[in-house]
């Protein structure tokens, strides 16, 4: 069907009605953004076509009414989209007038004309917080950026917030960037970092830290020249009175223990260097303290013999490690900061990882997460070494396989309670045997077995065994048992096992299975296991070196991963060891290192010395603990204690779900969480009554006034044609079927504007 010329009229000025109105919109947009310089610029340019801009915008108005009224004699005028536009027009021009007494007001020192060049940024260091750049930072800082009286604060804090990272940014993030504030986020940072005690104890752990040069080389010169000719340099620009007073004093701190540094510390808290003759006075008060209170315990902390051996000479020595508890520490042991946890510590960072690890000892703290609060044995935390995937922190792995053969000694040992009428409550004894000495390439296969097991719901799984022919008992652990589906039989009196030296341990049950030969099926036993948390480390406890083992490959062995560590889910005790057993048996090789297959209806087991292929192994340990009294009486309680579940709504549980799932925290610090919405339309409630009842009485209103019931009924009608409204269904009777809400509406007359507006 051909359109009319004036319908095409029409779409064209419709079309120029709204480029008209996106240009109006477009300059009212830039009020929200006004303070930025180039916005206000784009802003002053555009306003001055906004009286033609009116003009033109009513000029089309005009015109699609008239032919409006040519198509349809019964078309309603409209001038509606001419109040937004004015709202948005006003608003322009109140904007333009606020700019322009702004202007007129400032000052001639603020209007005057500034040099057009414009300035290159002022390099200085960027200051990360670490203290001993601090000096150096401040000094340049100061030179280049605080006495220039060309720049004013405001210019002033922007050259220091961006010159500041890490730590040092997070502690100005409180304050607002003002102008006001300069000042006092400079004396922030001059309280944290000027600190002449922490700058000298920086500077000497660094010359007592350098490690001897061994041989004449550059790298080693220059590197002595780096840091200890640089820190002696730094230590008498701080200007002591008695230098040598100050070298005296940090020797000291370092001999004693930590709780007596930390009262000292505690005495001297202001940022001047006490004197060696203050700390010696101290001592001497403290040994005073003691003598007079007899009931004081005296801890004797650990002392660890780490004398190191020649590999080629004595293929290991003994060290002996005696330890008691020490009291909760509420601030940090190394720079005495509250910062949480020691890994935290910027100091602690700094140590090597042999130092890291006395330290880590000597306070008998968590080999796996640095906590005061309980040994690596108790130690809930799931995370290993990022290196080598071993149950302690990635601070204390070493390289070294002296070094790492000592730490690792004291890899998860498990405290066992026993009675020892000497200890005093509150003292937990650790007695330990370490192989502190070079580790010999080879260590030892224990028998390792695939096995097939079948599970709760039928399905074959494999379970890895170990062949012990020196346990009376068969063991499997807990998981396994929950992989499996398993019910564990439990008893009032569970056995209790029975190991090296007399320690024991309470099992959680036991369990009746049949295990299948992965080889032939028709090879099976019943059994009785124990149930424990865990049968034993993973073996092997380090990789094995196969290449040399070319006389396995062509037998069937019973676990193929014989050489790689693994998990053991179960043992299988001396009472089906004779049934395993057969009688062939495969030597590796002709050397001493070399294991044996023992032939099993399993396939073969390789037991016996073995090539490893890193001198780095794992150390069992057996130990005794004595709980304290006050431990005892706290469980007792927790046992006896009725634990009454709080009573949550299903609101707040719903509630607590949406702010887990939905919390974050920002790289500022601050925590981010959605608003909890219902998603229930019904819970709104019935809001057709209010509704019927407010159009009732609109009715009453337009029909005691026919100008507002034609105006309105133009507004409703323009809504419907322009899509912003839609007729509902006209029955409305099931409506209660259908999740709905109904808004109460009515007319409003705007008089106050040049032309009638209705909405």
């Amino acid at each position: 069907m051909a359109v009319s010329g004036n319908e095409i009229k029409i779409k064209t000025l419709y079309a120029k009605r709204d480029i008209l109105f996106s240009r109006i919109q477009s300059i009212s947009d830039h009020i929200k953004n006004i303070n930025v310089e180039a916005v206000r610029e784009t802003f002053l340019n555009e306003i001055e076509t906004v009286d033609s801009l009116r003009t033109d915008y009513e000029r089309i108005l005009d015109q699609i009414n008239h032919l409006e009224l040519q198509i349809d004699p019964k078309y309603i005028v409209n001038y509606q989209p001419l109040l937004a536009f004015e709202d948005m027009l006003c608003r322009v021009k109140r904007t333009e007038k606020l700019l322009q007494s702004q202007n007129e007001a400032k000052p001639e020192i603020q209007v005057r004309p500034r040099n057009s060049i414009r300035l290159p940024p002022i390099d200085i260091p960027v200051f990360n917080g670490d203290i001993k750049t601090w000096p150096f930072f401040f000094s340049s800082f100061q030179n280049n950026i605080h006495n220039n009286p060309s720049l004013s604060d405001a210019e002033k804090l922007y050259y220091l917030i961006s010159k500041l990272s890490g730590r040092a940014q997070s502690i100005c993030s409180g304050f607002t960037p003002t102008a006001n504030n300069y000042l006092l986020i400079l004396e922030t940072l001059k309280t944290k970092y000027e600190d002449r005690r922490m700058l000298a104890s920086e500077y000497l752990n660094q010359i007592f830290d350098l490690k001897p040069i061994s041989s004449a080389n550059i790298n080693g010169l220059e590197q002595f020249l780096d840091i200890f000719v640089a820190s002696v340099a730094a230590l008498k620009n701080l200007k002591f009175n008695d230098l040598m007073d100050v070298v005296f004093l940090h020797i000291a701190l370092k001999k004693l223990d930590p709780d007596t540094v930390r009262a000292f510390e505690m005495e001297h808290r202001s940022s001047e260097m006490p004197s060696f003759h203050s700390l010696a006075s101290f001592v001497r008060d403290q040994i005073k303290v003691m003598q007079r209170s007899p009931n004081v315990k005296q801890e004797i902390k650990g002392c660890v013999d780490r004398r190191q051996t020649q590999p080629s000479k004595i293929a290991g020595s003994l060290s002996y490690v005696t330890a008691t508890s020490t009291s909760l520490q509420h601030t940090c042991i190394v720079c005495k900061d509250k910062h949480g946890n020691l890994y935290n510590c910027a100091t602690f960072r700094k140590y090597s990882p042999s130092e890291r690890y006395k330290l880590v000892k000597t306070n008998n703290l968590c080999l796996n997460c640095l906590s005061d609060k309980h040994l690596v044995a108790k130690c809930n935390s799931s995370s290993v070494c990022s290196k080598c995937a071993r149950k302690h922190h990635t601070l204390l792995h070493f390289e070294n396989s002296n070094i790492a053969a000592s730490s690792k000694a004291d890899k998860e040992f498990t405290p066992t309670k026993v009675n020892d009428s000497s200890g005093r409550p509150g003292d937990v004894a650790l007695c330990s045997l370490a192989n502190m000495g070079a580790q010999p390439p080879s260590t030892v296969l224990l028998g390792t077995a695939r096995i097939v097991v079948r599970d709760s719901r039928g399905n074959e799984q494999g379970v890895r065994a170990l062949l012990d022919s020196g346990a009376q008992n068969s063991f499997i652990t807990r998981q396994c048992c929950q992989r499996l589906g398993l019910v564990i039989n439990r008893s009032l009196s569970c056995p209790v096992v029975k190991g090296i030296g007399g320690t024991s341990k309470a099992t959680q049950g036991h369990i009746n299975l049949k295990f299948y030969s992965r080889i032939d099926r028709n090879v099976n036993f019943d059994i009785n296991a124990l149930v424990v948390d865990r049968v034993t480390e993973r073996l092997p406890t380090v990789s094995v070196d196969t290449s040399a083992m070319i006389e396995f490959k062509n037998l069937t062995l019973a676990d193929d991963t014989y050489a790689v560590p693994g998990n053991i889910d179960m043992l299988i005790g001396a009472s089906l060891f004779p049934h395993l057993l057969l009688n062939n048996k495969v030597r590796g090789n002709s050397s001493h290192t070399a294991p044996y297959a023992l032939e099993t209806v399993l396939g073969y087991v390789i037991v016996g010395s073995a090539p490893i292929i890193d001198s780095i192994s794992a150390t069992s340990y057996c130990g005794m603990a004595v709980e304290p009294l006050e431990s005892l009486v706290r469980k007792f309680w927790e046992m006896e204690e009725v634990n009454v579940p709080p009573i949550a709504s299903s609101d707040d549980r719903l509630c607590e779900e949406i702010y887990v799932r939905t919390t974050v925290r920002d790289r500022d610090g601050r925590y981010s969480v959605a608003l909890p919405f219902k998603g229930d339309v019904l819970s709104l409630g019935d809001s057709r009554q209010m509704a019927e009842k407010r159009f009732y009485s609109l009715e009453r209103r337009m029909l005691a006034s026919p100008q507002l019931k034609e105006a309105y009924d133009g507004v409703i009608n323009v809504y419907i044609r322009e899509g912003y409204i839609s007729l509902v269904a006209s029955k409305l009777d099931n409506y209660e079927d259908t999740p709905s809400y109904f808004i109460p509406h009515h007319g409003v007359i705007r008089e106050d504007k040049l032309t009638s507006k209705y909405v």
